[in-house]
């Protein structure tokens, strides 16, 4: 059978054992490990471009020098050339001379008794024109020059007016014809004459 104790009014309470953790505390959580970010450091600036070299002509008075001796060149470079177109020339023209010559040697100003046919006649002007040195030559020469290559006379103005009646246009074949029969030999200088004046 039970006993009561009686203490005098106090009634006893709980014991609570304070190292026993108490059922209603949250549960402690762990501290999670900070994990260090890494920064990639800031990147150099892109260098500045290099600056162009400056070239200095020099002072004023070096840069006239410069330019009057460049003056000087170029005068001696001209005075040069008008030299040597001078000398050629004068070297053509003393060619030309001699080819006349020489031909004029060749054809002795010969008059046969027979006057030349026209096929001479044409053969005779194409080696005039290849020994005075080609047809671009041949046309530059004076018509008492080019009828001496081929060993005739020169010819008056007054000869050329003549001709006319006889070649070219406006002339007269029945004209040309009667020369020819009455002299042969007047008729072949009269062609030729008006093939030199371009009027055939």
């Amino acid at each position: 059978m039970a006993t009561t104790t009686d203490l005098g009014g106090y009634t006893p309470t709980a014991h609570v054992n304070i190292n026993q953790p108490s059922a209603a505390a949250p549960p402690t959580r762990t501290a999670e490990p900070i994990i260090p970010t890494y920064q990639r450091p800031p990147a150099d600036p892109a260098p500045a471009p290099a600056a162009e070299p400056v070239h200095h002509i020099g002072p004023p008075a070096n840069r006239d020098q410069a330019m009057a001796e460049l003056q000087r060149q170029l005068e001696q470079m001209r005075v040069e050339l008008e030299s040597s177109r001078s000398e050629t020339a004068a070297k053509e023209a003393e060619l030309d001379t001699a080819r006349l010559a020489k031909l004029r040697a060749e054809s002795g100003n010969r008059s046969t008794q027979h006057a030349p046919t026209t096929g001479q006649q044409d053969l005779q002007r194409n080696r005039a024109i290849a020994a005075s040195g080609g047809p671009a030559r041949w046309n530059q020469l004076p018509l008492s020059d080019r009828l001496a290559a081929q060993g005739l006379p020169p010819a008056s103005e007054q000869t050329v007016a003549e001709v006319k009646q006889f070649f070219g246009r406006g002339s007269s074949g029945a004209a040309a014809n009667g020369l020819h029969a009455r002299d042969p030999r007047k008729y072949a200088y009269y062609r030729t004459v008006a093939k030199e004046s371009k009027l055939i």
